[in-house]
């Protein structure tokens, strides 16, 4: 039936003789769907060398309901199976599955790299979709890995691991291979280290200046000194004079302000690069490495006196 295309073969199996009856025959299950999507078993039965016995039965229903079951447990335990046939390179799945990835056909042809051409897979993940069925193809008895692709949802991350089947000459011939959505944790993931890097900035920070607090101006310009042997550089140390008549005679939001203006004119005058921090009440600390020469630190420090003296209070 399969060689003559009009029925596709499902399965087959041995069944061992019994065990009671030393005559007994040879058993062979073959599973045949045919064009009106019927579902047989063929059962043969090798009597001796040249009589074989044949039953059939259809059991379209049971199998149906045997589909439905597997689809049902699929569902539940959240992932999507596909088959990747390594001989045209092809992804397999059913028209639900299909719908579910826009794949257009329950066929996807010269996998990975079609969707790769058609822009289905993000940049970030180009290599690892392509090296997850490049290991199918070499042989790889298993693997996994993770990357974002387009569905009908929209962008989504993927976590695969597939299992390959091998012909009867060891080479690899197939693979079984298992879809779960992890978008969701990805998302909790980016939003945990995000939250992480905030409290991490946060913690860094002068929290009325926004310049790095003491502790973190030290360390970084500890750090900074062992990368920068060598090369010239220069730590400048500021604090406001008259703070303290400032928080008496004008009050402390007027103190608080003269803060804050000093650090936005030290923001504006240096590099991003550089590292400036209040260390004290009204004390700040700039450090610069590859100023050149003096005169170029002369003629940058001229320019801040000027931004400072444009600072008025009161």
């Amino acid at each position: 039936f399969a060689n003559n295309g009009k029925a596709e073969k499902l399965n087959q199996s041995w069944l061992p003789k019994d065990p009671d009856n030393e005559n007994g025959s040879t058993h062979q299950q073959l599973f045949f769907r045919f064009s009106d999507s019927s579902v047989w078993r063929f059962e043969l039965r090798f009597l001796d060398s040249n009589t074989v016995q044949v039953e059939a039965a259809e059991i379209t229903e049971l199998y149906r309901l045997s589909e439905e079951l597997y689809r049902l447990a699929l569902e539940h335990a959240g992932c999507v199976i596909m088959r990747y046939d390594i001989a045209d390179r092809s992804l397999n799945m059913t028209p639900e599955i299909a719908a579910m990835f826009a794949a257009g056909s329950e066929k996807v042809t010269d996998v990975p790299c079609s969707p790769v051409r058609r822009g289905l897979v993000s940049r970030e993940s180009v290599a690892a979709f392509t090296g997850f069925h490049e290991d199918i193809v070499c042989g790889h008895e298993n693997g996994a890995a993770s990357f974002q692709v387009m569905t009908a949802k929209g962008w989504r991350w993927l976590s695969a691991c597939f299992t390959t089947v091998f012909s009867e000459t060891g080479a690899p011939a197939h693979a079984v291979i298992s879809f779960t959505d992890i978008t969701d944790q990805r998302m909790k993931e980016a939003c945990a280290v995000e939250n992480e890097q905030a409290l991490l900035r946060k913690a860094e920070r002068d929290g009325k200046t926004g310049l790095y607090n003491k502790i973190t101006t030290e360390a970084l310009i500890t750090g900074r000194l062992s990368e920068t042997q060598g090369i010239p550089c220069a730590l400048l140390v500021a604090d406001l004079d008259g703070l303290k008549r400032i928080n008496d005679t004008l009050g402390h939001p007027e103190g608080d302000r003269a803060i804050m203006q000093m650090a936005e004119k030290l923001k504006a005058q240096f590099r991003r690069t550089d590292i400036a921090g209040r260390i004290g009440g009204d004390e700040f600390m700039v450090f610069l490495d590859g100023v050149g020469t003096k005169a170029q630190l002369g003629t940058m420090m001229e320019s801040l006196f000027s931004r400072l003296a444009a600072v008025r209070i009161g």
